[in-house]
């Protein structure tokens, strides 16, 4: 399936990504391991929020430095707030 989300990316269809991406959270999830699980659904929903002006699953991305990183926008801790880039979602967005 990694092979199936490097082809989605490499053809730009937003699509073919955002179901690879819930393909591979499911698999992770059914295998126990529930941190990559997470990882794969927050990269769809973050995927569906650049789809949309208006973010629907309450992910957000945070920079710091050179690091990019996501979290259910619920998850922001007060030092991360200043860190989180608007327009994909805010720490406002709380799940």
């Amino acid at each position: 399936m990694q092979r199936a989300l490097l082809i989605a990316q490499d053809l730009g269809d937003a699509l073919y990504e955002i179901q690879t991406l819930s393909n591979l959270g499911l698999v992770h999830g059914q295998d126990g391991d529930l941190k990559a699980s997470q990882d794969q659904l927050l990269e769809a929903a973050r995927v569906i929020n650049e789809l949309d002006a208006e973010p629907k699953f309450g992910v957000v991305e945070i920079i710091d430095g050179d690091t990019v990183r996501y979290k259910l926008a619920g998850d922001v801790l007060p030092d991360e707030e200043p860190l989180v880039r608007q327009g994909i979602g805010h720490a406002g967005d709380r799940a």
